[in-house]
């Protein structure tokens, strides 16, 4: 089976090509992986990356046979740009769509056989984040503050690997609070989730999606239905 998966969820943008067997983890082999964090915009930069992708691997979209997309939580508009990309492809190929969560995929991109908190930058003092022991969820995708995330993960009194953007952001903060229990995640995949969403694909756990029903996973609202609801409630 062969899987390509992006994403654009986070301040990185990414895009990975993986073949193997479903459910046969020792088959996967990563064929090609582009990740782009210059700061400048998804929509500028990412479906040029993604033709580069495919040059490098000398293959075409026609080959894959499914697209692996995270749907977050993260970037409103960086998902939405993943998410229309997954669409097109998928209804002018027919190929299946397999919706990732992106705090899954960033976990599952690190392969870590302990505990590992997924964190992502919400902004306005905010992380969007998820716990998982060896691939398996212990905390539910969550938007909440960093002080709350750090005492719901603290509970577990085991040592914790820590990856995605919020690391970079709150990083210090962490360390503070778990000291000798901090695990520093690989420092050249601890913010690209792409290549572990093409993991999850390929485990078989999850069931392809219609283009037409695929939709994000937001996790809260954005600033503009918030201040419409804070509109309204007056």
């Amino acid at each position: 089976m062969l899987v390509i998966s992006i994403d654009t969820a986070t301040v990185t943008a990414g895009a990975a090509i993986v073949c193997g067997e479903p459910k046969t983890k020792e088959s996967y082999q990563v064929l090609a992986e582009f990740s782009l964090n210059t700061g400048k915009t998804h929509s500028q930069r990412f479906l040029p990356m993604v033709q580069s992708l495919l040059q490098a691997a000398e293959m075409q979209l026609a080959d894959m046979d499914a697209i692996a997309v995270t749907v977050g939580p993260g970037s409103f508009t960086g998902l939405r740009i993943g998410l229309s990309t997954a669409k097109a492809w998928a209804q002018a190929l027919n190929k299946p769509i397999y919706a990732i969560d992106t705090l899954a995929a960033l976990a599952a991109t690190v392969e870590y056989d302990g505990l590992v908190c997924s964190l992502l930058d919400a902004r306005k003092q905010q992380v969007y984040t998820a716990l998982f022991e060896s691939g398996t969820r212990l905390l539910p995708d969550m938007a909440c503050s960093l002080q709350e995330m750090m005492d719901k993960v603290a509970a577990w009194e085991q040592p914790v690997m820590f990856c995605g953007d919020g690391v970079l952001v709150y990083g210090e903060d962490i360390k503070a609070k778990f000291g000798e229990r901090y695990v520093p995640a690989p420092h050249s995949r601890f913010i690209f989730p792409a290549l572990g969403a093409a993991y999850l694909c390929l485990q078989g756990d999850i069931a392809p999606v219609s283009a037409y029903t695929l939709k994000a996973n937001y996790l809260r609202l954005s600033e503009a239905e918030r201040h419409k609801k804070e509109a309204q409630g007056r």
